[in-house]
């Protein structure tokens, strides 16, 4: 984003046109995949920031999403509920359909191996049902793709009804911004643990 204040209320000032230009005129084509530049999963910093999820931080976090009652009562007041019964509606998918996360009220939920527990179960019920909301997008899509095995980023901390499970362009990533959460649905794993082993990560 780019944002000045044009001289003496000079509306007609083209300097953001000219930003525009400058900005189209560097544009080049990536030459490595979004995957390309994610820290390996036996990285340090990958290993720090899932012990502090498993620490006191994390468990503190865990402990308060253990006692939200469920997401889609109605009878509790959530503004953000219209939005994933929207989206599921449009996508003629039931309330009740959560074949990725099997999240339930007060911490319940059965993910699929390769996610990270540890991060989830930090996450609201509210983004647990987004992930299931944009893995039936991706599979009803006209070109269908299963998440598990595709590359997508989803920033689950916008609304259904703002993220989508793709950009236009193939590709393409979403802003990645501090205030938003990515999440590659493909690449939350740990592939130097069998998951029969420890089904858990």
């Amino acid at each position: 984003m780019f944002v000045w204040q044009p001289d003496d209320n000079n509306f007609d000032d083209d300097l953001g046109d000219y930003w525009a230009a400058i900005v189209k005129h560097l544009e080049s084509p990536v030459r490595h995949s979004l995957e390309s530049f994610i820290l390996p999963v036996d990285h340090d910093n990958i290993r720090v920031f899932r012990e502090a999820l498993n620490g006191p931080a994390g468990r503190n976090t865990n402990r308060s999403i253990n006692q939200a009652p469920d997401f889609w009562d109605d009878k509790i007041s959530n503004a953000n509920l219209k939005h994933n019964k929207i989206a599921r509606e449009m996508l003629g998918v039931e309330d009740g359909a959560r074949s990725q996360t099997k999240w339930g009220a007060f911490g319940e939920m059965q993910l699929p191996w390769h996610y990270w527990l540890e991060y989830l179960k930090c996450n609201t019920q509210r983004r647990l049902d987004m992930l299931d909301i944009l893995h039936a997008s991706s599979a009803r899509d006209a070109e269908c793709h299963d998440s598990n095995h595709s590359c997508f980023v989803w920033n689950i901390s916008q609304n259904c009804s703002k993220e989508k499970h793709r950009q236009a362009k193939a590709g393409i990533a979403s802003c990645i911004n501090p205030s938003g959460d990515p999440f590659l649905p493909n690449a939350h794993y740990c592939p130097s643990v069998r998951s029969d082993l420890c089904p858990d990560l």
